[in-house]
């Protein structure tokens, strides 16, 4: 993997130290690479994120691709390469959901989450519900190492086959939950996707042991990876995007004495790494972006109104459900959905405002969006 040299050679050369939250939306455009990017590779993408919300694949595919760089040349097939070659794999982690996470983040990231994330698991109502018992989580694992083994990526659906023929009764939910099971013992990931469909493999075919570290030494490498990529964040967002506690939060903060800046910021302290600062070139500020949903630059943060105005919010993410917003110099102006017709694929728009419609040209990101799913 790469050294992050790119981002901190970035962020110095076209941003100043002069007051650093004057422009609050600037730096979380570019520590959120969405402004002149320089990151060449899928993997690197995830590296400095250390992990990207991938509950919508598809979607999440788009959060990748349009953070790589303009000469990385930007396709869905790029992106697919890193997922099938397994440099990026897909597992639940944190809160818990659905995340792209490195071949080298995955195995600290996953014992970290593995307390919190069983928890869930094994709550008592959704145990009885599903059928689920201590003895069938143990089983379940014996059977993925049995049906997977030998680089056997399958689908769910297959799997959901296979545990029927072993005598295993299944209901909605079952499978889920035996599989997210099995991610954090560490014995499955995904799999390179097959027709279309993503797949289930063992981990350790997947990708090579590495070396065990302490908790201590695993949340502040979290709190490193959430602050260079979603600068300014608060102490609750950070605990939101984590999964972690409070307590452990605060600690992986101040483990990053000198790596963080603390501001003070419409009554609220915000910290930011210390290679983001004030940007000053303007074309950097007027980028407009098509935001996949559950998009890192919203679902990442507890606190969200200084991104989607506070009446609109309603209209950009319900019941857990984030969608695809339109970004104009760092806020939320409207949404947008992917429509298909004999010409190909085009954005269709709905703005909060009908007097900034008016203003918004979206043929450059639609371009772009146009490209990366037609090279």
């Amino acid at each position: 993997m790469e050294d992050y040299v790119f981002l901190t050679k970035f962020i110095n050369t076209y941003l100043q130290v002069d007051s650093i939250m004057t422009d609050f939306h600037a730096i979380r455009l570019a520590s959120q690479l969405l402004s002149q990017s320089m990151v060449q590779s899928p993997a690197d993408i995830v590296a400095h994120f250390g992990a990207i919300q991938a509950q919508h694949y598809e979607m999440a595919k788009w959060a990748i691709g349009m953070r790589l760089a303009p000469s990385a040349g930007a396709s869905l097939d790029i992106v697919q390469q890193a997922i099938d070659q397994g440099q990026i794999l897909r597992t639940h982690i944190m809160r818990p959901t659905w995340h792209f996470v490195t071949a080298e983040d995955i195995r600290w990231m996953t014992q970290l989450s593995r307390a919190s994330i069983q928890r869930v698991i094994r709550d008592k109502k959704r145990l009885e519900a599903l059928g689920l018992t201590e003895d069938l989580f143990k089983r379940a694992i014996r059977l993925f190492e049995k049906h997977l083994a030998g680089n056997r990526g399958l689908t769910k659906e297959e799997l959901d086959t296979l545990f029927e023929s072993e005598g295993i009764r299944l209901v909605t939910g079952t499978m889920y939950r035996l599989l997210m099971f099995a991610e954090t013992e560490g014995v499955i990931c995904s799999g390179a996707d097959r027709v279309g469909k993503p797949t289930y493999a063992l981990l350790d075919e997947r990708t090579p042991s590495t070396a065990e570290i302490s908790e201590d030494e695993a949340i502040t490498r979290l709190a490193r990876a959430y602050f260079r990529s979603h600068s300014p964040a608060q102490l609750t967002d950070f605990v939101w995007w984590s999964g972690l506690t409070t307590r452990q939060a605060r600690q992986a903060i101040d483990n990053l004495e000198g790596e963080l800046i603390r501001e003070i910021y419409e009554g609220q302290t915000y910290y930011i790494y210390s290679s983001c600062v004030e940007p000053v070139i303007e074309p950097m500020r007027d980028r407009i972006h098509l935001l996949p949903a559950f998009d890192e630059y919203i679902i990442a943060y507890k606190d969200r109104d200084l991104i989607i105005p506070a009446q609109h919010q309603k209209a950009c993410y319900t019941n857990g459900t984030f969608y695809p917003t339109i970004l104009q110099h760092g806020r939320v102006v409207g949404l947008w959905s992917r429509k298909k017709n004999k010409s190909g694929v085009t954005v269709e728009a709905e703005y909060f405002e009908a007097e900034g419609a008016r203003e918004l040209n979206l043929s450059a990101p639609t371009k772009l969006y146009q490209i990366f799913y037609s090279r």
